[in-house]
């Protein structure tokens, strides 16, 4: 989600499509008559994430929310992804305790200062926006610092609120498994890939031409089943022209809700710059994606048509996805570890 001047609110709340207003200037819908190309039922083991199966699955956690109470800034889409994953599995907690022993502190309380810029941060509650800004700060000049034992956290963390590269999705991760002690292997690139890499790879399509929808597709299911789960860059499907000529936000991306999801606020966007989402599975009874949104409190369920609608708005020729397999992620971390 990214920094614009206009406002539109949007969250969870009603589960309508609002199919009148996902249509896109200049673009043509093209509804697929069926997907053949569905993944077969899967044989999951029991584990930490307990997600997916065939048409019944449990329901996934909520996705980090973004524009909960305590946040401030407009584009932390890219670092509540991320943190999505480490909710996913069941690693959230690890991270909020190395946040709390790394805070500057007077006393048993946070620093003033901090306290001031983080006010939520009491001796055992970690702020939304404290929480947001040291993901983010894994993608800067200070990740290494963090690593370090004698490392604190500074006031603010970040100043930063612009969009994140989908090119650091990947570092950010990283570094915060190995801040809360993942033995991360050297060759994780070849773990966490994007889809232009590996021999899975579809990095070369164009996702805005009607054809690749099929490929597209194919690959959205099959990363997103068994132990993975995958980190979208997309864009709003409902724009429209306002009187300057601009183009606004004006329902929750096409796939349902309104109004501002409890607690939330109002946000503002720009749809050009995209917008990170969180594929969870695909559900082949209902034929539905389950897309953890950090717009949204609560997962979206999202069609085949509106998810591959989502990824070719945000225009370009590739498709700009990075897969994480779960449980292989979950095993870096120390046996003594939930």
């Amino acid at each position: 989600m990214t920094r614009e001047h206009r406002s539109a609110q949007y969250g969870a709340g009603s589960t309508s499509d609002h199919a009148g207003s996902r249509a896109t200037p200049g673009k043509t819908t093209q509804v697929m008559a069926s997907y053949a190309s569905e993944p077969p039922a899967v044989q999951r083991k029991q584990d930490a994430v307990q997600r997916k199966g065939g048409s019944a699955e449990p329901t996934p956690p909520d996705p980090v929310y973004q524009y909960g109470p305590g946040t401030k800034h407009l584009s932390d889409c890219g670092p509540a992804s991320v943190l999505t994953l480490l909710r996913l599995m069941n690693l959230e907690t690890n991270l909020r305790g190395w946040i709390l022993a790394h805070r500057p502190m007077k006393g048993l309380w946070a620093d003033p200062a901090y306290q001031k810029v983080y006010p939520s941060a009491l001796p055992s509650i970690v702020d939304p926006q404290e929480e947001l800004d040291v993901a983010r700060a894994c993608t800067g000049l200070g990740a290494q610092a963090m690593r370090g034992d004698g490392y604190r956290l500074s006031a603010p963390i970040t100043t930063h609120d612009g969009v994140m590269k989908v090119t650091d999705l990947r570092a950010a991760l990283v570094c915060l498994l190995q801040v809360i002690g993942a033995q991360v292997p050297a060759n994780f690139d070849e773990i966490l890939q994007y889809a232009n890499e590996g021999d899975d790879s579809i990095g070369g399509i164009d996702v805005r031409q009607p054809g690749s929808k099929g490929e597209l597709l194919r690959y959205l299911y099959r990363h997103c089943a068994d132990d993975k789960a995958i980190i979208v860059l997309g864009a709003p499907t409902a724009w429209h022209p306002d009187a300057h000529g601009t183009q606004t936000v004006t329902a929750a991306w096409g796939w349902g809700g309104a109004a501002p999801s409890p607690g939330g606020r109002k946000v503002g966007i720009d749809p050009s710059s995209g917008h990170f989402v969180v594929v969870h599975s695909f559900n082949r009874g209902t034929k539905k994606f389950t897309v953890l949104d950090p717009s949204f409190a609560r997962p979206q369920y999202v069609s085949p048509d509106q998810l591959v609608e989502f990824i070719a708005n945000r225009g370009g020729s590739l498709a700009n996805m990075l897969t994480v397999p779960l449980d292989t992620v979950q095993s870096w971390m120390p046996a003594t570890q939930p």
